[in-house]
């Protein structure tokens, strides 16, 4: 992929409620604010929130395999969650290239699909 600064592009997603369980057994973080709605109602979240890390992970996403793409790699990421995100909830990721440094690394083995 050619990249030019200022390009932008937008990806549009969701978390479900699996996705957050499946976070929660991964990393261990079981804060019911995440997995117990009848707690979460009584905080001003009213009802659960996604754990803030799962919401960062779309960068891993986005930058390795579309934006801009296979065998790219990130070197930092700083976050800072400005409102809270819900289950189920239609969101758009837009990324604006501002810097870039191309390094070339070897050739990459052709794409293959995910296994368990």
């Amino acid at each position: 992929m050619k990249l030019a600064l200022g390009d932008i592009h937008k990806h549009d997603f969701s978390f479900s409620q699996t996705d957050v369980i499946a976070f929660a057994q991964l990393t261990g973080d079981d804060n019911p604010l995440h997995l117990d709605a009848d707690y979460a109602a009584q905080t001003p979240f009213k009802r659960p929130i996604i754990h803030g890390a799962l919401s960062s992970s779309i960068f891993t996403k986005v930058l390795g395999t579309e934006f801009p793409g296979y065998g790219s790699v990130y070197l930092k990421q700083t976050t800072e969650f400005i409102r809270p995100m819900y289950v189920d909830t239609a969101l758009t990721k837009t990324n604006t290239l501002l810097r870039f440094r191309a390094i070339s690394l070897t050739k990459l083995p052709k794409r293959k699909p995910l296994q368990a």
